[in-house]
């Protein structure tokens, strides 16, 4: 497990849990931060975001059958983000989505199961994010909103054009 991250790391990670959490209301889906573990491919985890359409009570600590999976890369994490954890999560049958999410472009690489086989989307810019899984869409600027790479932010700080 990390510790600690940069301040658009732990925004964007925020974002994507909130942004979840309202899309799936009223459904028997949960989202959840990199406090609740999964369990992938028999390894323990702690993604930046998860989803579970399962129940979980209140007092657990393992997010049971997550259906979607966010990783929020950094330097640091890229190489392993990319590499040993995209396969314990594509090794974990009830995975639909895993998403590696860039901090410092508008960029998410999203891979989504179709079977037995992935499919890798790259949504980027002013895209939206479709997770088809979960029935739900969640745009870009929802997800990069109060970072360097949030539009209405650079608008008002005089940092764009």
């Amino acid at each position: 497990m990390m510790t600690g991250s940069s301040a658009a790391h732990a925004t964007i990670a925020t974002n994507f849990v909130t942004d979840l959490r309202q899309a799936l209301r009223g459904s028997s889906c949960r989202s959840f931060g990199s406090d609740m573990k999964i369990i992938a491919n028999g390894t323990v985890r702690y993604p930046d975001v998860s989803v579970t359409c399962r129940p979980i009570g209140d007092r657990d600590g393992t997010v049971p059958d997550p259906v979607f999976v966010v990783e929020v890369i950094s330097p640091s994490t890229e190489r392993e983000d990319r590499g040993r954890k995209k396969f314990d999560y594509f090794a974990t049958s009830l995975v639909r989505h895993y998403a590696i999410v860039e901090q410092d472009a508008r960029c998410i690489d999203l891979y989504t199961r179709a079977g037995e086989h992935w499919t890798d989307e790259v949504v980027e810019g002013n895209a939206v994010l479709k997770l088809t899984a979960l029935g739900i869409e969640i745009g870009l600027d929802a997800i990069y909103e109060g970072t360097a790479l949030d539009p209405a932010r650079q608008d008002s700080s005089g940092l764009a054009g």
